[in-house]
């Protein structure tokens, strides 16, 4: 009967080992993912950044090559090159945030 209980008792504290090493397991892996969570948040945040930099440029593009296929008078061209200017310093801004 004592040789019978020990054998429980014996079963019992392995199946509790074994159910201690897989939630250690299991909250290391975890801290694993939160980790790639946040490292992929920041490479997220970091490529619509690069996209609405380049959007921007492209914006910019697209007004110098209007401002080169008009015959617009002087005054027209420098009321387009300040507005240029002014979306720059609206991105300086952004960036400097």
């Amino acid at each position: 009967m004592a040789n019978q209980l020990s054998t429980k008792v014996g079963s019992i504290q392995e199946k509790v080992g074994k159910m201690i090493r897989l939630h250690q397991d299991a909250k290391s892996q975890n801290l694993k993912l939160q980790q790639e969570k946040e490292d992929l948040a920041k490479m997220l945040e970091e490529r619509k950044r690069e996209l609405e930099s380049l959007q921007e440029k492209n914006k910019t593009i697209k007004l110098a090559k209007s401002l080169l296929n008009t015959n617009e008078d002087s005054h027209e061209v420098k009321l387009k090159i300040n507005e240029m200017v002014r979306e720059i310093d609206k991105c300086i801004a952004f960036f400097n945030k």
